[in-house]
């Protein structure tokens, strides 16, 4: 149960006493009050009057049938001190006014404590829907203001935010495809959008350029790398994390060619591995200020190329996995080659324009 509910299913809690502890300190104040009746030889009938008290003890912890079971059990054990006494004449009116009398309190004290716990239930449902209302609304708000961030990063070289939506659909896919569990593919769904959200800090003289970028200029885009990831740093929130990590990491490259940090291998965050194929796939397959559209066979070949190098080659081949339906069956690694898929006769205009796709951000 989430925490936030907890305070509120102790509406229906309130009793003290667990059931077996109420029923035994019930029985020790019957039995305590018959022996107190039996054991004083000037009694006269008025400690009868004590049942009272584990009667509303019972009607208290149980409701109304507490109530009614220590009616029951007071009149019985009256009438059996009443039976026994010789020396005194108890009248059946006497009996039935004290009885009477019982059943009132029991029945009384009893729908009353009922009457409370229904409606602390109608209480607690109502407020937990409430709570269960508001923390989706806040989810939806979170969602839309991730995705207008995203769409902001993108907004100068992709004005539809088509981008952003496509890496976060085909990140999720290759999460799917490695076998991450449910709520880790909802968090890269929704945190793979905002890789790119450190181009914020770059000039659209660098972002919107038709040509290869000089080094001076591809030196001020690599910084947006790390500026991403300290937009998104300082966050408690699981999906804010999830995409300062990726930000930081999503131009590492597998063999340590990478930026900002150079990292190598499993150094790398998963999930940035993972970003890092489905993006360079997204800008492969459309249009770019610096390239045209590649067809669907030419960027998977430039995919299965890069893997080892570039891409891990597990990321690349859950990858190539989650496309399965989409493309030719011989880009489908076999067993064999789960663990290195690598093309070693890429098409001649990949090579050609290779290092203006896979090698600009």
């Amino acid at each position: 149960m989430p925490s936030h509910l907890v305070p509120v299913r102790r509406l229906r809690d309130w009793a003290t006493l667990g059931a077996p502890a109420a029923i035994a300190f019930a029985l020790v104040l019957f039995v305590g009050v018959f022996a107190l009746r039996e054991g004083d030889p000037n009694v006269g009938d008025s400690e009868g009057t004590l049942y009272v008290v584990p009667i509303a003890m019972l009607a208290l912890r149980f409701g109304l049938r507490g109530g009614l079971t220590g009616t029951v059990l007071s009149f019985a054990l009256l009438a059996i001190w009443g039976l026994s006494r010789h020396t005194l004449d108890v009248t059946p009116v006497g009996y039935l006014t004290r009885g009477t009398a019982f059943l009132v309190l029991g029945v009384l004290l009893g729908a009353v404590v009922d009457e409370r716990r229904r409606l602390a239930t109608e209480i607690s449902t109502w407020l937990e829907a409430k709570v269960v209302e508001r923390t989706h609304e806040m989810q939806e708000a979170r969602a839309e203001t991730l995705h207008r961030l995203a769409i902001a990063a993108e907004y100068h070289d992709d004005e539809t935010a088509e981008h952003t939506r496509r890496v976060g659909v085909s990140a999720a896919e290759i999460a799917v495809s490695l076998g991450l569990d449910a709520d880790q593919v909802s968090l890269m769904g929704e945190a793979a959008p905002l890789h790119d959200v450190g181009k914020l800090a770059i000039t659209d003289r660098i972002l919107l350029k038709s040509g290869r970028l000089t080094t001076p200029e591809y030196d001020v885009m690599k910084t947006h790398a790390a500026f991403g990831a300290r937009v998104l740093s300082g966050s408690h929130a699981p999906v804010i994390v999830m995409a300062a990590v990726i930000a930081a990491s999503h131009h590492e490259n597998w063999d340590g060619t990478g930026y900002p940090l150079g990292l190598a291998g499993e150094a790398i965050p998963l999930v940035g591995r993972i970003v890092a194929v489905a993006d360079v796939f997204d800008a492969l397959m459309n249009d770019r200020p610096y390239k045209s559209a590649w067809s669907l066979d030419e960027s998977l070949a430039e995919i299965r190329r890069c893997a080892g190098s570039k891409f891990d080659p597990r990321i690349v081949t859950a990858f190539l996995a989650a496309h399965r339906e989409t493309m030719d069956p011989s880009a489908v690694p076999n067993q064999r080659d789960r663990e290195q898929v690598i093309d070693t006769k890429p098409r001649s205009r990949l090579e050609r324009s290779r290092s203006s796709v896979t090698n600009r951000p």
